[in-house]
């Protein structure tokens, strides 16, 4: 009997090409993050495996970046210096 495939969006793991289409970015986009660490994955015999929380902790980090460029921002324009970045 074959087993349910379950759509990438509720597998735990996903290879690197579903990770980068859940991310709308390209496959070589999504292994450069992976190279760099910035997209958790984990090695499963030979395959590059990236858990589906990984998605979830990267827009979370991209969240608080633009949170905060925004804070900045918003301080340059009331005057204030950019020196302190």
């Amino acid at each position: 009997m074959a087993r349910p495939v379950l759509p990438p969006s509720e597998r735990v793991l996903l290879d690197v090409a579903s990770a980068a289409a859940l991310l709308s970015v390209s496959r070589a986009t999504a292994y450069r993050l992976v190279q760099r660490g910035e997209l958790r994955s984990v090695l499963l015999g030979s395959r590059i495996l990236v858990p589906r929380r990984a998605l979830d902790e990267l827009a979370e980090g991209l969240d608080r970046d633009a949170a905060g460029l925004q804070h900045t921002m918003r301080r340059v324009a009331r005057g204030g210096s950019m020196r302190s970045l």
